[in-house]
């Protein structure tokens, strides 16, 4: 018997080579598109470039002033950064007509690191206080060298030269340097070591500094003494453009052997800027104030303490994109004239302006008021024009001698400034 499966199957699969092919391509078809439900992928921004490690900031700021009689920068009777009504006994002439050309404001600085836990900052001007319209006889002058390291993002160290922790707000107005100092405003530079820690709304700043400074080649009272200023603040924010800082500082100076006084200060700072709005307050109450470098009334000495307190206002409206006007006005007191020295020597201030006749370190000023207003115009990125018409009322303290003279002062004048920001 003989099994014909085996050739069946041969025969089936002989007649099936020809369809291979085709079935092959049958498996090969692509498969059915299905539409994605999440979309495209998303297109990835390219990263931002890196901040510069070095940033060169500041700005030239060229000014016309005019006044219609004396005015001071500090004590001396130039336009160079005015604070107060010239004094009439070391004044030439403090009922004439005065006008300068003035460039010595302006200021650069370098922000180094920026964008690393370590950072620092050097700025200069050109101010000094002696010359009273100066072309190329201005100066560098050093404002700002410090550092700061950023610990952590609440908690950073800072030390050098920088702004007191006392009283933190400017005015607005552009006599940068003059910033209503003399009359409400506070607080300067000051050599300082500190810590830096935010809170949620509250920031908490705590430092040791030294207190005053020494322009002079020997070490005086200020470095024998040994006790460094200490000086904490406590600022909340707590909304978006609102501001409220209580601040202080204090120390215990030395008058030469034996003779020690307290000198300290309390401020309360508040700031509202929404919108086109800004306002700013500031006032304080202090003792030995201008010892401790403060731009303030209150000089003490050996035998006597001097108290004075101040305060400021200054609000800003922005309109129409370009435009703002603005107003400062503040006032500042010694609270008990009669413990005061005069701002001068007797014997040499019939001298008139010369650097001789002023003791600078000594503001000699009883109360002192100013206000400004101003309108500015920002045609183009960092240009500004601004006019500000201004008025000092100031009451300085007299020798004996000068009994005769009012010691009342009253001076306005107005300030055109031109300043290019960068």
């Amino acid at each position: 018997m003989v099994h014909r499966r085996p050739r069946a199957l041969a025969i089936l699969v002989v007649a099936a080579l020809p369809m291979l092919p085709s079935l092959a391509a049958a498996q090969t078809l692509p498969a059915p598109t299905v539409p994605s439900l999440a979309g495209p992928p998303p297109t990835v921004p390219p990263a931002p470039p890196s901040p510069p490690l070095v940033r060169l900031y500041g700005f030239v700021r060229a000014e016309v002033a005019t006044a219609n009689s004396g005015v001071e920068s500090y004590g001396r009777p130039n336009h160079s950064a005015p604070t107060s009504a010239a004094n009439p006994v070391t004044t030439i002439d403090d009922s004439a007509p005065s006008m300068s050309f003035q460039v010595a404001q302006s200021r650069f600085g370098l922000s180094i690191g920026e964008a690393t836990p370590v950072r620092a900052k050097i700025e200069m001007d050109f101010i000094d206080f002696s010359r009273a319209s100066p072309t190329v006889a201005a100066l560098p002058r050093l404002r700002i060298a410090s550092i700061e390291w950023v610990a952590s993002p609440s908690t950073s160290v800072f030390a050098g030269q920088m702004w007191d922790l006392v009283a933190p707000l400017m005015p607005h107005h552009y006599n940068f340097v003059g910033a209503n100092f003399q009359a409400g405003n506070l607080g300067f530079m000051r050599h300082q070591l500190g810590v830096r820690h935010a809170l949620g709304d509250v920031e908490l700043k705590a430092a040791l500094g030294l207190a005053g400074n020494n322009n002079n080649t020997a070490l005086t009272d200020l470095e024998f003494e040994g006790l460094p200023t200490f000086a904490a603040s406590a600022t909340w924010r707590p909304a978006t453009g609102v501001m409220v800082s209580l601040s202080g500082l204090g120390t215990q100076l030395r008058f030469g052997p034996g003779h020690e006084q307290a000198a300290g200060v309390g401020a309360v700072d508040f700031e509202y800027a929404r919108g086109p709005v800004s306002v700013r307050v500031e006032g304080y109450i202090g003792q030995n104030t201008a010892n401790l470098g403060m731009l303030t009334l209150g000089y003490g000495r050996a035998d006597h303490n001097v108290a004075d307190a101040g305060g400021w206002l200054s609000a800003r409206v922005a309109f129409a994109e370009h435009h703002a006007v603005y107003l400062t006005a503040g006032a500042a007191s010694v609270l008990q004239p009669s413990e005061l020295t005069p701002g001068y020597t007797r014997a040499t201030a019939t001298g008139g302006n010369s650097a001789a006749a002023r003791n600078f370190a000594v503001p000699g000023i009883e109360w002192n008021a100013a206000a400004r207003v101003g309108y500015s115009i920002s045609p183009v990125t960092g240009l500004t024009f601004a006019l500000e018409p201004y008025l000092f009322a100031t009451r300085h303290h007299l020798d004996a001698a000068d009994a005769a003279v009012d010691p009342t002062r009253l001076a306005y004048g107005a300030e055109f400034n031109t300043v290019y920001a960068f």
